[in-house]
């Protein structure tokens, strides 16, 4: 998932995914990406976001093909 917003500093891109965090501007509840993390790591997972030229940030999520 891709988006066009300020994007994620570097030093954020870890952080982010913690329990409570929100943006600077951010009207959620902080739950949204730590619970997305969450489900992803039980899963054998991984999550983590880059930045989309020339602006915003993409997340990307990999996840283990089912058998």
């Amino acid at each position: 998932m891709a988006d066009n917003s300020p994007g994620v500093a570097d030093d954020e891109t870890e952080s982010i995914f913690g329990r409570n965090e929100k943006g600077l501007e951010s009207a959620g509840t902080g739950i949204g990406l730590y619970l997305a993390a969450t489900l992803v790591e039980r899963y054998e997972g991984a999550i983590w976001v880059t930045d989309n030229e020339p602006r915003g940030a993409v997340f990307h999520v990999r996840l283990h093909r089912a058998s």
